[in-house]
């Protein structure tokens, strides 16, 4: 691996041209920098912290079917934290339940995996960018950014001037390079609060084993079930707990929108802390700001592409963006392998294109993902107590699939209509919202033909 590191601070900074920046060496950015460098392209990674360090650093439910499609491989024994196990899913009121046999998912050790995708990087330049001073991106593609390179939080710096033919943003929720186009505004709002959902990952010592068994028999589940109560700070929360096996330690994930007076998933944990005493002091612990807004309809401008979380490539019900991220920069990257010039514009319509077939459906789920917020803990408890809250549902959730309806669902859906018109009526309005949101995006990129299907 070759690393850029500071030297003297430097009067005249260094100018550097390579054919592709990529800024960010998460999921997405470190799967595109290592594809495009085995095309024989001169590619540079840009990371503000630690490459060793770079990317998420807790475990993710991921399809491993999925996963391995978009990645090329099947996670090792040492990636997977935890094989799926039994799931039970608790309306707000806890007096309802939807039971999995078994998770559909594995939990990914992302710690594990970012250590095998930056292995693939090997021979990539990568330069731990302290500063962002300015980026220039030109009409006809190209582009120039200027930054300070070197150890955080030292005063050892050299200023850089870096020249290619393509960004790639890949900085995820901090959209880096989006927040210095001067159309920032206009092509990629910053998502609202509202679909913004703060997410809080604890793993913690059982201190009363008696107690943790306590808390599982009055559930009516063995160790090792993954218990998600829905609803504990509002209609679209989560908290989802673990009990290990063996007694000695429980996993806690919660997630909250960004709301006004709202902490995120470190409240639901809190809360849930102070009624459980049988649960000790944190052994590990994370927390990661992830988006829940639409796919953006437009991906590109002048020479800055945008890709994974920063374009939006997240499933919002579920709030995990590995495997879309993986296949987001296989998109670029095979568009660019066909492309005899980095600058052709057909070749960022064609990901553009592939994109929007893949990921427009995710604005679908993230007007739900608003419904559930507002309708609050009644509502989602309405929509348990008709029973559109199946398994099949549950574990399409879990896969990022569409459930379409069957016999039990369209029961529930009529049930819902006569109890409750109102909420059934807004349910309905967000599904036809949300398909309006699709096929704009899909029309904002007419170049489907350029898709093989």
């Amino acid at each position: 691996m070759k690393s850029s590191r500071a030297g003297e601070r430097r009067s005249n900074p260094v100018t550097i041209r390579c054919d592709v920046v990529i800024a960010g060496a998460g999921v997405c950015g470190c799967r595109l920098a290592a594809r495009l460098q085995r095309l024989g392209l001169d590619v540079v990674l840009l990371e503000r912290s630690r490459f060793g360090l770079s990317g998420p650093h807790w475990t993710n439910g991921v399809d491993p079917v999925a996963l391995a499609n978009a990645a090329g491989f099947f996670p090792s024994e040492r990636e997977v934290h935890r094989p799926g196990g039994r799931i039970v899913m608790l309306s707000p009121s806890a007096g309802l339940r939807v039971e999995l046999d078994s998770s559909p998912l594995v939990e990914l050790d992302m710690r594990q995996f970012m250590r095998r995708l930056r292995a693939e990087c090997e021979g990539v330049r990568v330069f731990e960018m302290a500063t962002l001073e300015h980026a220039d991106f030109t009409e006809h593609g190209g582009v120039e950014i200027g930054f300070s390179a070197g150890p955080i939080g030292t005063a050892r710096r050299k200023s850089v001037k870096l020249r290619a033919a393509l960004a790639v943003d890949c900085t995820g929720s901090r959209q880096a390079l989006a927040e210095m186009h001067p159309l920032r505004q206009k092509l990629w709002p910053p998502f609202p609060p509202g679909l913004t959902c703060r997410a809080t990952q604890q793993v913690r010592r059982v201190k009363d084993p008696e107690g943790a068994k306590r808390f599982c028999d009055e559930l009516e589940v063995e160790s090792s079930t993954t218990v998600m109560f829905s609803g504990p700070w509002g209609g679209w929360s989560i908290l989802n707990v673990t009990v290990d096996p063996s007694f000695e330690t429980v996993e806690l994930l919660a997630g909250t929108l960004c709301r006004e007076g709202l902490s995120g998933g470190a409240g639901p944990v809190r809360d849930f802390l102070r009624r459980q005493r049988w649960i000790g002091k944190a052994l590990r612990a994370g927390s990661g700001r992830i988006l829940l807004g639409p796919p953006y309809g437009r991906l590109f401008d002048g020479g800055l592409v945008l890709a994974g979380e920063s374009a939006g490539h997240v499933f919002p019900l579920h709030g995990s963006g590995v495997v879309s991220s993986l296949k987001a920069a296989n998109f670029l990257a095979e568009e660019i392998e066909k492309a005899r010039d980095l600058h052709d514009p057909e070749l960022l319509r064609r990901y553009a294109a592939r994109c929007a077939k893949e990921f427009a459906g995710f604005a679908l789920s993230s007007r739900l993902v608003r419904l559930l917020d507002e309708i609050g803990r009644e509502g989602v408890e309405r929509i348990f107590e008709a029973g559109i809250m199946t398994p099949r549902v549950l574990r399409a959730g879990l896969l990022q699939k569409p459930p379409f309806p069957l016999r039990a669902e369209l029961a529930g859906a009529a049930k819902l209509v006569l109890s409750a018109p109102h909420l059934s009526g807004r349910l309905l309005s967000a599904a036809v919202a949300g398909a309006s949101d699709v096929l704009r995006t899909l029309l904002h990129n007419r170049h489907l033909r350029f898709v093989k299907t």
